[in-house]
């Protein structure tokens, strides 16, 4: 609270957000309500999907859930889990993440992978993401070993770092893998395009998500997508051109790899694009304005100047 408090020595905030139901969320109201301002707590997934099946945090969660004037959820299916935590319907919205539009757009697929010095003459997968439990990369090297039987001329990148980065480049050796499977580590984030629009398909194996990122740029690159069909991304995906396979299926996961390999690349519009950052920042402060408007706040202190929002972010 400290740090917060010399954050605002020079400004007022309008609303104070935090993004992670706890304790990020429950500091954002607690700090909202001494600026009497009101308080807004940005769920993404595991927070309330993962973290609030545990009893030593499901309380402490629905408590600073509860206690937000607002909460926004990424995704519908999101939104219903926070609703079962007993938080009013009322005053959770979805809005979606948005996607660096002129980044992430579709490109010709040779060309990337000249770009990246890729081969032109093999099936490409990616994954792109942490490596941890949640994210189902254990079940993706799984995948994998199936899939070079039927298919012997793939390869895979995996794209980022995380706790099981050590164990999982394990499984990968003693599934005799190394040959078909890349490690890339951390990639700078204005080259992932050119991942994306290289890849046959982008595989998201997750055991739990929201609606990743990753997903939404993919889908702007125009890659088709091979994922478990978890949280909210079926709302996002398209029957006709991707690929959706129960968690922790790796035989699931290897046939749906293998028809997105083999499936001739459809240009077919998607029916459901990503919003652009511009578009989900107006949405987000459109809620703010909303909030402002409802909310009895107290005088602004004189020689402060005036903000949108003060931010606590997850670190």
């Amino acid at each position: 609270m400290n740090a917060c408090g010399s954050t605002i020595r020079g400004f007022w905030p309008d609303a104070v957000i935090g993004y992670w139901a706890h304790p990020d969320g429950a500091v954002a109201s607690r700090l909202a309500r001494s600026l009497g301002v009101p308080s807004i707590t940005m769920c993404g997934g595991s927070d309330v999907l993962v973290l609030a099946n545990q009893p030593s945090r499901r309380s402490s969660i629905t408590r600073a859930l509860r206690s937000a004037d607002a909460v926004v959820t990424v995704s519908e299916h999101l939104r219903r889990a926070v609703a079962d935590l007993g938080v009013a319907a009322g005053k959770v919205h979805v809005i979606r993440r948005g996607v660096d539009l002129e980044r992430f757009t579709p490109g010709n697929r040779d060309d990337a992978r000249r770009t990246l010095g890729l081969p032109s003459n093999l099936a490409v997968g990616l994954y792109v993401g942490r490596l941890a439990r949640v994210k189902g990369v254990d079940v993706l090297l799984q995948a994998c070993h199936l899939l070079r039987r039927r298919c012997p001329g793939f390869r895979m990148y995996i794209i980022g770092g995380g706790p099981e980065a050590r164990q999982l480049q394990q499984i990968c050796a003693r599934l005799e893998l190394n040959d078909c499977v890349r490690f890339l580590g951390a990639v700078d984030h204005a080259q992932l395009s050119s991942w994306y629009r290289a890849a046959d398909c982008m595989v998201l194996p997750s055991r739990s998500e929201g609606i990743p990122n990753v997903l939404l740029e993919s889908i702007s690159c125009g890659t088709p997508v091979v994922a478990s069909d978890v949280g909210g991304i079926s709302e996002v995906t398209d029957e006709r051109l991707d690929f959706l396979v129960r968690p922790g299926d790796p035989e699931a996961l290897a046939a749906a790899m293998l028809q997105a390999f083999t499936a001739k690349r459809s240009h077919a519009p998607r029916r459901f694009q990503p919003s652009s950052l511009r578009d989900t920042a107006a949405r987000l402060s459109a809620l703010v304005a909303d909030l402002t408007a409802s909310t009895n706040r107290s005088p602004q202190p004189a020689g402060h100047t005036h903000a949108r929002a003060c931010g606590l972010v997850e670190q």
